[in-house]
């Protein structure tokens, strides 16, 4: 008989974020190719000039109950980009699977390092693209870009992690 359901819990996903935006997505896409400051340096005490020059700065954002960073708080929020800042501690080294979902096309670095690129036109659902990468011992720094045409915006973002070793945290 059965014995144990496996619940997965929500824990999994990357519940906790430094975000900042909106920054401006000509074209409603154009905005993914377009290297704004958080693609060159991290500093959380920095504001920039966003979309219409309006001053943005990095925000704590946390998830919806179902893991969604819900990005349409920002204003504006249409035609625009934002990025999110996350760090995920590893207890060693490993081969990890990244699973996210996105409105609408996506980049993503691990420790600086471009590991995923998907220009596309979609409402966001969990785990739409899965990315295998290295973690290393210790913190390991996550930064996603996502570009918004119209109407929704935001992201899905886990880890497969079934012995729940992994601790995330948006400034480590």
């Amino acid at each position: 008989g059965l014995h144990a359901v496996i619940i997965e819990p929500r824990a999994h996903y990357a519940r906790e974020w430094m975000v900042i935006g909106p920054f401006d997505n000509p074209n409603a896409g154009d905005g993914l190719f377009i290297e704004y400051p958080p693609e060159k340096e991290i500093d959380l005490n920095e504001s920039y000039s966003g979309k219409n020059g309006v001053a943005v700065k990095w925000q704590k954002f946390e998830a919806e109950e179902d893991g969604y960073i819900n990005l349409i708080r920002l204003h504006p929020n249409q035609y625009t980009v934002a990025y999110g800042l996350t760090h995920i501690k590893s207890p060693e080294s490993r081969t990890a699977t990244i699973l996210l979902g996105s409105n609408d096309g996506v980049k993503l670095w691990l420790n600086d390092e471009l590991v995923h690129e998907h220009v596309i036109k979609r409402g966001a659902k969990p785990d739409q693209d899965k990315i295998e990468v290295q973690l290393k011992k210790g913190w390991n720094k996550v930064l996603i870009k996502v570009e918004q045409g119209g109407s929704n915006w935001g992201y899905y973002f886990r880890l497969l992690d079934p012995e729940h070793e992994l601790q995330y945290r948006a400034v480590k």
